[in-house]
């Protein structure tokens, strides 16, 4: 079936662990619970804002799941996202933020680096997918993490 027709069935795939009896899935209904204070949710994927109306609570899917969480802001996507271009918007959104740029704002240079880099092969279809939902009038600290060796 659809995935717009269950919308609670929405889940990201983790590494599983059997022998804790983790599964892996962490579904939307399992988000919500998961009472976080992120700043910022990115979620790179197909769909990821894509779901069945509610009612009065809006559309269900993994985008709001994390709000209802607790995460501040969400970047998530629309429709199926082809992944060379996702990539590319991804790299040029992470090189934002990473100069102070608010998440909006950054988001908004990714895309518009696309449409400089890619001229008329940049087709809304590759960039437009990509929404931000909250709070995304404040920059977001990124660091880099070290790995030991």
């Amino acid at each position: 079936m659809p995935r717009s027709l269950h919308p609670e069935r929405a889940a990201l795939l983790l590494l599983s662990d059997p022998s804790s009896g983790d599964d892996g899935i962490l579904e939307a209904s399992q988000i919500v619970h998961l009472h976080s204070n992120a700043d910022l949710v990115v979620l790179s994927a197909c769909d990821t804002a894509v779901g069945r109306l509610q009612g009065e609570e809006g559309i269900a899917n993994l985008s709001l799941a994390f709000q209802i969480a607790g995460a501040k802001a969400v970047v998530s996507t629309l429709w199926t996202i082809d992944d060379t271009t996702a990539l590319y918007l991804m790299k040029r959104f992470y090189v934002h933020l990473t100069t102070g740029n608010t998440v909006a704002s950054a988001l908004t240079a990714a895309k518009r680096d696309m449409l400089k880099t890619y001229g008329a092969r940049a087709l809304p279809y590759y960039w437009a997918s990509f929404k931000l939902e909250g709070a995304g009038n404040k920059p977001v600290s990124i660091t880099k993490s070290r790995t030991k060796n």
